[in-house]
């Protein structure tokens, strides 16, 4: 079990979502405001040491997480993937004197404070990491102790922290809530 209060939050915010097409997808409507401000809302329902966001420079999205509270960490090469905004936020998180970096992503609007709490509460010896699951695959949010920012500082290619959670604790959650928006048709809500 960790204290919210020793772990940094970070949302990723830095992807080029080629998918999607050529909007700025964090920025479209769901649920009657941007997408990104669900993860950003998740991060103010708890007192954590730090709330961050990874993001592209000048990126639309940039503006409204500010606007939420979060610092912004920019990823100034945001097209090396996934791997380079973890690294960022670990770097950040280290810096901050963390014990724990919770990873969130800005695309994944549905997850719930209660699946929060739940990673908070699983979290601990001997993994220090714990990663949500829908019963099929490993995803954020993962909860990565310390003792993994140096691995995650040394990450640089798309394939993120999957490495790193292959073999980690989880916490089970609907495959709703961890269904993130990758094209357009993903923004109609159930």
């Amino acid at each position: 079990m960790i204290d919210p209060g020793d772990v940094v939050a970070v949302v990723l915010a830095a992807g080029l979502s080629r998918r999607f097409g050529p909007a700025d997808k964090l920025t479209a409507p769901y649920r009657g405001e941007p997408l990104v401000a669900h993860a950003a809302r998740l991060t103010q329902q708890f007192p954590f040491k730090a709330r961050l966001a990874v993001v592209r420079p000048e990126s639309a999205a940039s503006a409204l997480l500010a606007e939420q509270g979060l610092e912004l960490c920019e990823n100034p090469e945001p097209a090396r993937g996934m791997g380079s905004s973890l690294a960022i936020a670990a770097g950040a998180a280290e810096s901050l004197g963390a014990a724990a970096c919770l990873i969130l992503l800005g695309d994944m609007p549905n997850v719930t404070p209660a699946h929060l709490r739940r990673l908070f509460d699983t979290f601990g010896a001997p993994a220090y990491l714990v990663a949500s699951t829908d019963g099929q695959h490993r995803s954020p949010p993962s909860l990565f102790g310390r003792q993994h920012f140096a691995a995650l500082r040394k990450l640089a290619a798309d394939t993120g922290g999957s490495s790193l959670i292959a073999s980690a604790p989880t916490v089970l959650a609907d495959a709703r809530m961890l269904a993130d928006v990758d094209v357009a048709a993903d923004l109609q809500p159930d």
